[in-house]
């Protein structure tokens, strides 16, 4: 007979493998795309890589606009949040299950802590204009601690999916200090693109006197991801990100904001960047410079909502138009809303024969529900477009783990007997849009 102890055992033993299988599983395995497909984007110039796609007064227009948006919150018609709709997110987000960095789920007291820590102080009662003075992360609660969303059957859900992440500002740019918490650690700041908590060391108040220093121009855009920026002592300041806007001096170096010790204000010092790590801002928007900006991009691994320092996916289409006097949305729903064409309608074949006819390389956007990507080219007969993307889901419960910026076709895995060829990113393309196109955005 076999002892009761090994029967507890073997059930034990059998439970786990079901629960086990149960999960979604997230695997590391060859996708013929990432191989085959040469990852310099160089590769995929049209005939005419210099020829620019923004001219004249197009071109003064784009950055104009950019320029608007980019320190509207210094405009003194600013809106700014909703103090009620705001505080209702907030509330929502505390009221949500969610997994910690050991994996566990996360507390409720310690989400109510958050939550009483965002609504101590009356809504809005600093509202005076400040500037970001670090790359900060944009937090929906005043926390760096994550709730990742649940584990989903679809293989959703959980790391890297930070429900707190919104998105990251970077050095320079222009926010509205509203209010702190009562420790005074973090301050809830509207961007020009988005609206969260930060670290309050990571901003500092923006008087009249820096404002006008910030706003007269001209400006240095980052291209090297990151550039190391170090002062005249050469001391190291911070990393600057691609999409890094700061004023340009005279003798071609950069400003960046640091905290006064004695007024606490922000004031601007100026830095030295490596040969070749920034340009003169707008950079001209040819296929070539385009080109050569998405390979600073390439390979990058995935972040979602910025996290690590990294992107997402509109992460990287806005921050490689950024350089440009493009202005681009944070999220790929906004972004969606950019002057376009809808492909909802067509079938699968028939959006990319459109996308190949009425795309123009380098300079149009494809969306479908939650990814956006920017389109390249035609290639063998095919549209090939560049991405960050977190993974590929099977025809079960897995998925396949990319997690990186990569050139790719509308079909990645199609060679894959494990996915579902109704999953794939063509059969969920929705609209093909055209940031270059000039028109204000709502």
């Amino acid at each position: 007979m076999v002892p009761c102890r090994s029967f507890r055992a073997l059930f034990w033993l059998l439970l786990a493998a079901s629960l086990l299988g149960a999960l979604p599983c997230l695997a590391q395995e060859p996708v013929a795309d990432l191989e085959r497909l040469p990852q310099d984007v160089r590769t995929y110039l049209p005939p005419d890589p210099d020829r620019p796609l923004l001219e004249g007064a197009a071109r003064e227009e784009a950055t104009d606009r950019f320029l608007k948006r980019h320190f509207s919150p210094w405009a003194p018609d600013f809106p700014l949040p909703d103090a009620a709709k705001t505080r209702k997110g907030w509330q929502e987000l505390a009221g949500s299950e969610g997994l910690g960095e050991n994996r566990r789920p996360v507390p409720a007291s310690l989400r109510r802590s958050w939550l009483e820590a965002a609504c101590a102080a009356p809504f809005g009662e600093e509202n005076r204009c400040g500037v970001v003075l670090l790359p900060a992360d944009l937090r929906l609660l005043p926390t760096s601690r994550a709730l990742f969303e649940p584990l989903t059957r679809d293989g959703g859900g959980g790391y890297p999916f930070d429900q707190l992440q919104n998105s990251t500002l970077k050095p320079g740019e222009a926010v509205r200090l509203l209010h702190r918490t009562p420790d005074g650690a973090w301050a809830f700041v509207a961007a020009g693109t988005a609206n969260g908590w930060v670290e309050s060391s990571r901003v500092a108040p923006a008087d009249e006197a820096f404002r006008s220093l910030w706003l007269a121009g001209p400006y240095l855009a980052v291209l090297d991801d990151p550039t190391a920026l170090k002062d005249e002592t050469g001391r190291f300041r911070c990393l600057a990100p691609l999409g890094t806007l700061l004023p340009r001096t005279p003798d071609g170096a950069a400003l960046i904001p640091v905290a006064d010790e004695a007024t606490g204000l922000a004031r601007g010092i100026p830095v030295h960047l490596p040969e070749g790590s920034a340009a003169p801002f707008p950079l001209e928007a040819t296929p070539r410079n385009l080109a050569e900006t998405a390979n600073r991009l390439v390979g990058q691994t995935y972040g979602w909502g910025g996290s690590f320092g990294l992107r997402d996916c509109s992460a990287t289409t806005r921050d490689l138009f950024l350089p440009f006097g493009v202005w681009v949305p944070r999220n790929s729903g906004e972004q969606a809303k950019l002057p376009g064409r809808d492909l909802a309608s067509l079938s699968p074949v028939d959006r990319e024969a459109a996308l190949m006819r009425e795309g123009v390389p380098f300079a149009t956007l494809v969306h479908m529900k939650g990814h956006i990507l920017l389109y390249l080219g035609p290639y063998e007969g095919r549209p090939l477009v560049l991405h960050n993307f977190w993974s590929l889901r099977t025809r079960d419960t897995g998925r396949i783990l990319v997690g990186r910026c990569a050139v790719t076709t509308l079909t990645p895995g199609a060679e894959r007997r494990d996915l579902d060829p109704e999953k794939s990113l063509l059969h969920r393309v929705r609209r093909m849009v055209f940031p270059l196109e000039g028109r204000d955005l709502p």
